[in-house]
């Protein structure tokens, strides 16, 4: 759709795009923790999950956050499993902080080239795509969690970094095989991908695919049984994931609080403002480049709507996702054209604005770049290309050291994190019963780095965060609104230490362990641990999310019998104990179908109870009580299946091509 770029200058963007935007990523390549408010915690699951498949498990149960959470049900599991089998395939060699860091750092500098390759595909050509790649990673809004810099490394979206790279080369694909059919592993393997990556950005990835084929109706039964054929291969692909998400759905969590922007979209009016303004894709920039390029893109495009099928596709999924975005505070249930978005944050459309917005801006610095390559002698037109695509992102490079930090640009020393470690683990050498750590916002403890750090570094579980997946409802809920200042409270969860700033509220009479630059250990005294013997217990029996209120009201009491000793192993917790009297007793874990438990060896069903436990009935007498988490073994099955199947068709298709690289 635009004039070719001579393959020299095309190579040579195509190298500085990456080596500009390492620049500032060169930072963070090393082993010291990176900022970004969920980093922190994505590289704690990480190293759990690398604690977990070092030991040989397969049964992957998350302890360190908000009463446990199963691994990878609830959540996108590729981000995490990349960096973990680098750590592995290094024997070691490799920190796990550090393969967390280089991944993320590979992720931003692979951004253009991917934006480039999706953007050639879907057929905007060299200049075009050229100017896509290097516009994608100089994107700013004003709104929140779009395909931005500033959502990669401030905020910590490490799940929506690898979307933003795979999201273009998947609708690229999905754009070349739909039209012409070929390609289609290629189109499946990356929507795949992209819905483990990211699994909302799946939903706008298959929603685009939806629009790719309804652009052209007069296709429409050649290409529809491609996306059918698509669609079944990702799903039957994805079963391993899906059918235990599905048949444990009720347990999925969800976002504690309201917040109309979050489920309800931005709105009309405050959308249109920042568009506008160019404030949607270029905030707090001088000129609004990428805004213009826009807008020259959606002219272009509107005047090729009847020649260029790609242009119909970008200028109606640009409008579509603005009306997502816009959602149901201007459009009620219009919006719920695309059924998915009855259980989806519209907010997130944000991004899938951003990457149209970036392609059709391609598509419009393109056509000027055609049009000066028809009336200029081609050297010209080559410096021009170079100083268009080239200096917005060198100017992209030199700007962009604030935001890739370490924490040795934050106010917690981790020397401090590392210490008040090596004293909680002196501790349990003394003889102390293990327990959870409160690090909060409450108790002036800051955000989840310190949290995250110290599970890392103490294994032992910590108390609220959000930033690893969606957490059973429950136990988000009632964490999120506990009482530091409650020793009642804190003990009912079993938190044995606590992180606070001197003075702190939290903190009141207590002495501290460590004393760091702003922060204090303190230990929680009691008799407490992770079971608990319950006097009238409340059995919930609803969904977690609608026994949100209900248990938030309840504190359960202790009584009617005695914990002699417990026993905490990975994916296993475990008790001897004496009970008075039959009754239940629970585990201060939350519940899940994937748990079993058995007493003296024997399975009994399984309980929920207030405020978000596991819980088991036991006869009187001195019995052994035990609980563990078990993946099902047909969801590894379903693993292994999808797993060979890939393989064999990789390796059918690669057996093709050298066969016909052999023929003459």
């Amino acid at each position: 759709m635009t004039a070719p770029v001579p393959r020299a200058v095309r190579r040579l963007l195509l190298l500085l795009y990456p080596l500009l935007l390492l620049i500032p990523a060169a930072d963070i390549l090393g082993a010291a923790p990176i900022l970004g408010d969920d980093h922190s915690s994505h590289a704690a699951a990480i190293h759990h999950l690398v604690a977990l498949l070092g030991q040989g498990q397969t049964d992957l149960f998350c302890p360190a956050y908000n009463l446990g959470f199963p691994m990878y049900l609830y959540y996108q599991p590729l981000p995490h499993l990349a960096p973990a089998a680098l750590h592995l395939l290094s024997a070691g060699l490799l920190p796990v902080q550090l393969c967390f860091n280089v991944t993320v750092a590979a992720l931003v500098c692979l951004y253009p080239l991917a934006m480039f390759a999706g953007a050639r595909r879907l057929g905007l050509g060299d200049a075009g795509a050229l100017a896509a790649g290097a516009l994608a990673p100089l994107v700013s809004s004003a709104l929140g969690f779009g395909f931005t810099l500033n959502s990669v490394m401030g905020a910590g979206l490490y799940t929506q970094t690898w979307a933003m790279v795979l999201l273009p080369l998947c609708l690229g694909a999905l754009w070349r095989y739909l039209m012409s059919g070929r390609g289609a592993l290629a189109a499946t393997g990356l929507l795949v991908l992209v819905f483990l990556s990211h699994a909302f950005y799946g939903v706008v990835a298959g929603t685009a695919a939806v629009v790719m084929v309804l652009v052209q109706p007069a296709q429409l039964q050649q290409r529809l049984p491609r996306l059918i054929l698509v669609a079944a291969g990702a799903l039957t692909t994805a079963l391993f994931w899906l059918v235990p998400l599905l048949l444990t759905r009720d347990h999925m969590g969800g976002w504690p609080w309201g917040g109309q922007e979050r489920w309800l979209g931005y709105g009309a009016a405050r959308v249109a403002s920042a568009l506008a303004r160019g404030a949607l894709l270029d905030h707090g920039r001088p000129a609004p480049v990428i805004s213009l390029a826009l807008a020259v893109g959606v002219v272009v495009a509107a005047r090729r709507w009847r020649s260029h099928p790609v242009a119909r596709a970008l200028l109606l999924l640009l409008g579509l996702f603005i009306f997502f975005l816009m959602g149901r505070r201007t459009f009620g249930h219009l919006v719920d054209i695309q059924p998915a978005n009855l259980g989806l944050q519209l907010f997130r459309y944000l991004g899938a604005v951003h990457l149209m917005g970036v392609l059709l801006a391609g598509l419009g610095l393109g056509a000027l770049l055609g049009a000066a390559a028809r009336r200029l002698p081609a050297p010209a037109v080559v410096g021009l290309i170079c100083a268009a695509l080239a200096l917005p992102l060198a100017g992209y490079a030199s700007g962009a050291h604030r935001l890739f930090r370490t924490i040795e640009s934050y106010s917690v020393k981790e020397a401090d994190l590392r210490r008040m470690a090596a004293a909680v683990h002196a501790a349990h050498d003394r003889g102390v019963a293990p327990g959870r750590i409160y690090a909060h916002t409450k108790s002036g403890a800051g955000t989840h780095l310190v949290s995250a750090l110290l599970a890392r570094y103490t294994d032992q579980p910590m108390g609220q965060s959000y930033g690893v997946g969606m957490h059973d409802s429950l136990g988000f809920y009632y964490l999120e609104y506990l009482d530091p200042t409650d020793r009642e409270q804190l003990a009912l969860f079993n938190f044995r230490h606590l992180v606070a700033r001197p003075g702190a509220p939290a903190a009141r009479g207590l002495q501290p362990v460590v004393r760091g630059a702003g922060l204090n250990l303190y230990r929680l005294s009691g008799e407490h641990g992770y079971f608990m013997p319950l006097h009238d217990p409340v059995l919930l029996d609803g969904p977690p999310r609608q026994e949100r209120e209900r248990a938030r009201r309840v504190r359960p009491r202790g009584g009617g019998g005695h914990v002699r000793s417990e026993r905490v192993q990975p994916n296993q917790f475990t008790a001897r104990l004496r009970m008075d009297r039959a009754g239940v007793v629970a585990l201060k874990v939350a519940h899940h179908p994937f748990w079993h438990a058995t007493v003296d060896g024997r399975p009994v069903p399984l309980l929920r109870v207030a405020p978000a436990f596991l819980a088991a009935r036991v006869e009187a007498g001195e019995h052994e009580l035990r609980f563990r988490f078990r993946n099902p073994w047909w969801q590894k099955a379903l693993l292994a299946l999808a797993a060979l199947g890939w393989l064999l068709l990789g390796a059918r298709a690669l057996g093709a091509r050298m066969k016909e690289r052999r023929s003459p």
